[in-house]
């Protein structure tokens, strides 16, 4: 609550600059658009945040009986801190442009189904009933008020996209793992952490 008070005053003071913890997602892009057109269904998970960084999408399509994994993110990265002017050049020599449009390029590509996941993972999705999660509009964002009650404002969002032919569906959940610690119990929440740890372990070895 301490850190809370002092960013506000911070903050009301224009010390420090606002943060859209909503500001990098990128909404209803055309690969989303390009995945309804041609498959059956899709489920596209997305982690938004204020912090500028490129989009990175974890996808699931079926189209008839064949069900493929396909990620849209950044070539390959080593887990090291790199200087920012130097970051951006490498960016820049992978074609990487923040303003680029999200499409099928060079960054969309399809990943191997891990062998534990084969023949399974659409099943263990469905499971979930994604169409029938309730979201952060449902049951609204955090918690209900409640003394010393810690926030978080810097948490970024987790937005799953629901494809078919007919309509693309968003839910939204501002960070739902700080708070299902926070005040747990949730179904809509506790679901959405279920898919965020099944594309986790989908995506493992491509997402290092």
């Amino acid at each position: 609550m301490m850190y809370l008070k002092i960013y506000s005053l911070l903050l009301f003071f224009g010390l420090i600059p606002f943060l859209d913890v909503n500001a990098q997602t990128n909404g209803i892009t055309p690969l989303h658009k390009f995945m309804q057109v041609n498959a059956d269904t899709t489920i596209l998970l997305e982690h938004a945040s204020g912090w500028i960084g490129p989009p990175q999408y974890w996808i699931l399509s079926k189209k008839g009986d064949t069900t493929t994994a396909y990620i849209y993110d950044l070539p390959h990265k080593a887990d090291a801190l790199v200087p920012n002017a130097i970051r951006k050049a490498i960016q820049k020599a992978s074609g990487f442009d923040p303003l680029r449009k999200i499409e099928v390029n060079q960054f969309f590509r399809p990943v191997a189904m891990p062998g534990r996941l084969k023949g399974k993972a659409w099943a263990i999705l469905m499971a979930e009933r994604p169409w029938s999660i309730s979201d952060d509009k449902v049951d609204g964002r955090g918690c209900p008020p409640k003394k010393d009650r810690s926030v978080i404002l810097d948490g970024g969002t987790t937005n799953l996209y629901l494809i078919t032919k007919g309509e693309i569906k968003k839910l939204s959940f501002y960070a739902p793992a700080f708070y299902e610690e926070q005040c747990p119990g949730r179904k809509g929440r506790q679901s959405i952490l279920r898919i965020e740890k099944f594309f986790s372990d989908l995506f493992k070895e491509e997402s290092r």
